[in-house]
């Protein structure tokens, strides 16, 4: 059985990497959403950039990003994508997804492609890219789920690092909580598609939120700005008292 299983998984590297298999179950995954000509899209755990390509033909005059955690996948991503980057078509940075380097509500869509394995905690990285995302636009999440029979098994086989997995219920339990809605999945290739869209409405909270954070930050600002002055006058009359 050990030697089946060995023919087995030389046999699916070779078809992945000669046949480009493995693009197959990508292409399929971003079929759910649809991209604008000038949409901003990030993809979240690019490795060397492959996929990449796929988001720039679809959103041309738009600007696509790759992040990764691997600050060497991501200069062989720039290399990979040269051309791209001098066009000013899109750029590559690495960082971590539960800290997104970027502004809020930048984003038309942000993508994840067999990446879930690699997050610590999923739920503070779906509330990064919530951040992150316009109101009313989509997070892609392409992946293989543990109630995956077909996953499983090949996983099974190729005893790849990519070992920690999710139900479906789970991750839509994750979504539903940071404040997603409209989830959707669909199953195929041995993977699952879960497209969550950001509501319009979580916009204004998160505006009203930061409108309060910013008059309370310069109201202590103010504050102290009052106590310090306050201090240098009781300061000033004990000296001239003496």
């Amino acid at each position: 059985m050990e030697c089946i299983n060995k023919i087995i998984t030389e046999v699916l590297k070779f078809l992945c990497r000669y046949l480009n298999l493995c693009a197959i179950p990508w292409l399929w995954g971003i079929s759910h959403v649809t991209i604008g000509h000038e949409d901003h899209v990030l993809e979240i755990g690019c490795g060397n950039g492959k996929r990449i390509k796929n988001l720039i033909q679809k959103a041309p005059s738009g600007q696509v990003f790759g992040l990764d955690k691997s600050e060497e996948k991501i200069e062989e991503a720039k290399k990979l994508n040269k051309k791209e980057i001098e066009e000013e078509n899109c750029a590559f940075v690495a960082g971590d997804p539960e800290h997104l380097p970027f502004e809020r509500n930048y984003f038309h869509l942000v993508t994840a492609y067999n990446s879930l394995y690699k997050w610590e905690n999923p739920e503070e990285v779906f509330k990064d890219i919530l951040r992150v995302l316009r109101p009313g636009s989509v997070f892609l999440l392409v992946d293989k789920m543990s109630n995956c029979p077909i996953c499983e098994y090949i996983t099974g086989i190729c005893k790849t690092e990519c070992e920690k997995t999710y139900t479906l219920d789970a991750l839509k339990s994750m979504l539903e909580k940071t404040g997603f809605v409209e989830i959707e999945t669909d199953t195929k290739f041995g993977k699952t598609a879960i497209a969550a869209r950001k509501p319009e409405r979580l916009a204004e909270r998160y505006d009203n939120h930061e409108r309060f954070a910013q008059t309370k930050k310069y109201f202590n600002r103010i504050l102290s700005t009052l106590l310090c002055i306050g201090i240098m006058a009781v300061i000033i009359k004990l000296i001239k008292r003496k």
